[in-house]
């Protein structure tokens, strides 16, 4: 098979069997890889018994047929599972380098079940697989495991993906780390890692990708490789990370500040800390220099160190946009110091920046409320602004000590046992945070972050960005312009960019492509030159919804309706014009995209859509 390495991976921790299965090319055909193939998998084997810790949930680590192919931006990989945080579809991604080895190694899929009587991991090479002993690794952190294990193997080029002291604790956001600090961050997949006593994936391999029209791709990649790395966001990017957006969107509301109840329409307190913990201010005082994941000419990473003040001293991956907004403005800390601080924290623990930064936050609003007391805090002042106060926590969560064990449950736990009105504070989709782009700024959000597989995700469906210029219009592929504080056009961008989304997940690609301009005809025609089979934008975003579907069906087994497609009610901020998507303009909206998506006014795909989409042997709620 062009473009595939035509085997999948299966381990049973339990047992301790390892076998190889031949790659179904029609799977393959349907669901491209990645995401995509893995939800497949999933579906067909974690049925609505299956509890997200049980030894019988599936763990799939997958790449695409992007990955070993000298595509810009397809350095990564993606890890999917039943959440513990959540309950539903759990997917997430990483960069850095791990994906490419991941398939020299000779698997487009690792499909893990069971759960080892000790710390194990796993060693994947083009030489073999083997399960080997972890005990020494197990209570380290993800940064020493990785370099353990290569010291271990007397290997450097050895890549690793692995979990910190989050994810053998079962703090259901846990994640999974590679790369000294890039992470598969999202939906508590290190978590599952933690049930299973799997400690690290270590891969390695030499093995070449077929490709069926190696000119045709080689063109296609010179045509593509310049504006990825000199294009006006690639430039930005490059220089000053991720981090930048504080410093743009700040002054449109996008950027959420005291536990999403604060805006400052003059530009004061607001602009203040987000000046001050930004990616300009990041690339003048403590950035060392740029990272690039494997093949990508973007180098959108940071690596930074403090030295200054001592108790905040670090040296080592710095902190994105997400980040820096969930551990900073969400919790009103403008110290950057103390933020690359608790950053490192998280990494090393192996927890998502997005969900520890939001449930702090979270914390602390009660605290001002007065539902935590003093006595529930272990001495800790969580006053808004004590950057001290964050990295306690953050030690709390990772070690699951004191308050930090209720918030390591995610934020409806930890709602239900504060208890007072707590649970009606709360920002969420489906128990997973809201990523740190408000849906007062962009209403499209208010639709993607409610409709999104696997709960509140802003890089499932892009569309919202529109109004900035990240959109689709551009590429004429069925996405239209928006109003400013209107969900008019909102449904169908939505539902365009979610379907796009699920096809990067699956080649699997950097949702930085949209960005640089790389289009999906451009994704439609690489695909095309690798497989040797024709592929043209239609079929990618058919393919793209037939994935999204699935996996919708999937959430369906677990009771998921349209209920929880309905993000809770936000407080009106003045710096968004007081603009709440909200009530009947919002299930209208809903109304208008289910209607898109051929679902029925409970959300549930319909008999004819999935039919049309040629979803196999699924079972459809009643």
């Amino acid at each position: 098979m062009f473009g595939y390495m035509g085997k999948i991976l299966r381990v049973d921790l339990t047992s301790g069997k390892i076998e190889e299965q031949a790659l179904d090319e029609k799977m393959a055909q349907k669901y491209i890889g990645g995401s995509g193939l893995a939800a497949r998998i999933i579906y067909d084997e974690v049925g609505p018994g299956v509890e997200p810790f049980s030894p019988d949930n599936s763990l799939v680590f997958a790449v695409g047929p992007y990955q070993g192919t000298g595509i810009p931006l397809s350095s990564r990989y993606e890890v999917a599972t039943r959440s513990p945080l959540t309950g539903i579809w759990a997917e997430a991604s990483s960069g850095g380098w791990v994906g490419p080895f991941l398939k020299r190694a000779g698997y487009d899929a690792i499909v893990i079940k069971g759960k080892a009587q000790k710390p194990v991991y796993l060693l994947v090479t083009d030489a073999g697989v083997e399960i080997k002993d972890a005990s020494s690794l197990w209570g380290k952190d993800a940064y020493e495991t990785e370099e353990k294990i290569r010291n271990e193997l007397e290997d450097r080029d050895v890549r690793v993906a692995c979990i910190g002291q989050g994810g053998e604790n079962l703090v259901k956001f846990a994640g999974v780390m590679n790369d000294m600090g890039r992470t598969a961050g999202r939906s508590g997949v290190g978590a599952v890692m933690g049930s299973k006593n799997l400690k690290a994936l270590a891969v390695k391999g030499k093995k070449t990708v077929s490709i069926a029209d190696k000119g045709r791709l080689s063109k296609l990649i010179r045509g593509t490789a310049k504006l990825a790395k000199d294009g006006p966001v690639s430039v930005m990017y490059n220089k000053y990370g991720t981090a930048i957006l504080l410093d743009i969107w700040e002054s449109i509301g996008d950027v959420p500040f005291k536990y999403w109840a604060r805006g400052d329409a003059k530009r004061g307190e607001c602009a203040r800390i987000a000046a001050n913990i930004g990616g300009a201010k990041m690339q003048r005082e403590i950035l060392t220099k740029s990272y690039h994941c494997y093949g990508c000419p973007l180098g959108c990473g940071r690596l930074v160190k403090v030295t200054s003040p001592a108790k905040y001293a670090v040296e080592g991956h710095g902190a994105e946009y997400q980040s820096s907004a969930a551990l900073g403005t969400l919790c009103m800390v403008d110290n950057m110091a103390a933020i690359a601080k608790a950053n490192d924290m998280c990494n090393r623990y192996g927890i998502d920046t997005i969900e520890t930064g939001s449930i702090i936050a979270f914390a602390m609003s009660c605290y001002e409320k007065g539902w935590i007391a003093d006595s529930d805090t272990d001495g800790i002042d969580l006053e808004w602004g004590n950057a001290d106060a964050v990295i306690a926590m953050v030690d709390k969560i990772g070690k699951r000590e004191g308050l930090g064990d209720v918030l390591a449950d995610g934020l409806i736990p930890a709602a239900q046992k504060i208890g007072h009105d707590s649970i009606n504070i709360v920002m969420h989709s489906k128990g997973q945070a809201f990523p740190m782009h408000d849906p007062r700024a962009f209403p499209g959000l208010a639709i993607a972050y409610g409709t999104s597989e696997r709960g509140a995700c802003h890089m499932h469906g892009i569309g919202w960005a529109e109004p900035v210029g990240f959109g689709f219009t551009s590429f004429h592929i069925g996405g239209k312009g928006v109003k400013k504080y209107s969900l008019e056009g909102q449904p169908l961008n939505t539902k365009v960019s979610q379907d796009l989304a699920d096809v990067s997940d699956s080649l699997v690609q950097c949702k930085f492509t949209v960005m640089a301009f790389i289009t999906p005809k451009t994704q439609a025609a690489m695909l095309s030159a690798i497989t040797g089979q024709e592929f043209d934008v239609e079929e990618l975003l058919m393919a793209g919804e037939r994935m999204f579907n699935l996996k919708r069906l999937f959430n369906c087994r677990f009771g998921m309706i349209r209920k929880d497609d309905i993000i809770p009610e936000m407080v009106p901020v003045p710096v968004t014009g007081n603009y709440v998507p909200k009530g009947e303009e919002l299930e209208k909206a809903i109304d208008e995209y289910y209607e898109l998506r051929g679902w029925t006014k409970d959300g549930i795909p319909t008999a004819a859509k999935i039919r049309e989409l040629e979803i196999e042997n699924v079972e459809r709620p009643q």
